[in-house]
């Protein structure tokens, strides 16, 4: 809304008149204005028609005013995300972990825009609002498949977009994480191959969120699950080459491995994976890390991607889903 405060404000070269301290309060502005009128029609005018000169200042004056707005509170700060839980089931059957596979920004960006890469830009805005929603409902891992190893194959043109888009939002989630004690992780298995502003705000933002003690937020990017599993493997291998494991047999089994991956300081495997856009694979994404998750397929694109469709896939978890493990 225009402010039409400062139509009332003298010149700076000028010294006002007449100062009336109401003046100093915006939205009593017109009511001062007001009064100044009825002062000048008193002088240039009858009693009788000054009646109905001040019943029609009056009104406009009013139709004008704007409403008054209650103070607001600190508590109630719009930056500061909801505390409200909109999922249904018990809190001890929400999941801890969530990971995501965020297709179908192409295609939405051309449907939207008529812009394929457009529909980065809405999905980087996406996944901070996904990071809030995930926070409000109690998840206290998020990781995000944002970059595979294999997107290098595109054009080059949509790798220097998508690039951009990367030092733009290491930035604002940097910020936001560090307002909402936020930790950030960062999953690559080709990490050089990143252009050095990428690199320089990817490290700036994991160094200055690595105390946060809340919520953690891990984005695969330059990631391929099947090149992590390879380069755990070349890790055991270089510690037998050390002597740091002797009994080869014994010493080398599935936790050895799970220690050896990027995702070896999370508290838990991701109980659920959710892929966008209608496709019904992994494309290379947390394999090892998979193998008891819950996988949920959504036709929309990530862009489209709301509060509900969130909520949605936690109660179905916590309802419909039973995790037996083999038993």
């Amino acid at each position: 809304m225009r402010d039409n405060s400062s139509c009332l404000q003298s010149p700076p070269h000028i010294t006002p008149i007449f100062q009336f301290p109401i003046f100093e309060t915006p939205p009593n502005n017109a009511v001062a204005f007001f009064l100044l009128g009825f002062l000048l029609a008193l002088v240039i005018t009858n009693f009788k028609s000054l009646t109905k000169q001040f019943l029609g200042i009056f009104k406009l004056t009013m139709s004008i005013l704007p409403s008054p707005t209650p103070p607001s509170s600190p508590s109630s700060s719009s930056s500061s995300p909801s505390t409200t839980r909109q999922s249904t089931i018990p809190a001890a059957s929400l999941p801890k972990h969530i990971a995501v596979i965020m297709d179908g920004n192409r295609r939405f960006g051309r449907r939207t825009h008529s812009n394929a890469t457009q529909g980065h830009y809405d999905g980087g805005q996406k996944l901070i609002d996904f990071a809030k929603w995930c926070i409000e409902e109690g998840i206290e891992i998020l990781t995000v498949y944002a970059f595979s190893t294999e997107n290098w194959n595109r054009e080059k043109k949509e790798i220097d977009v998508l690039m951009s888009i990367f030092v733009k939002y290491c930035n604002d989630l940097r910020v936001e994480a560090k307002k909402q004690n936020i930790k950030i992780n960062i999953f690559s298995t080709d990490f050089e191959r990143l252009p050095s502003n990428v690199k320089a705000g990817v490290k700036r933002m994991v160094s200055e969120t690595e105390s946060c003690t809340g919520f953690q937020m891990c984005i695969c990017l330059s990631y391929g699950s099947r090149g992590e599993i390879v380069n755990a493997c070349k890790t055991i291998a270089k510690k037998v080459q050390r002597g740091e494991i002797k009994n080869l047999e014994n010493e080398i089994d599935e936790q050895l491995l799970n220690d050896s991956l990027l995702t070896s300081s999370l508290a838990c495997d991701p109980e659920i994976i959710i892929r966008t856009s209608g496709e019904f694979r992994l494309s290379n994404f947390l394999l090892f890390q998979s193998a008891y998750s819950e996988f949920f397929f959504l036709k929309k694109e990530w862009p489209s991607i709301t509060r509900s469709d969130l909520v949605d896939v936690i109660n179905q978890f916590g309802s419909n889903r039973k995790r037996r493990f083999g038993k």
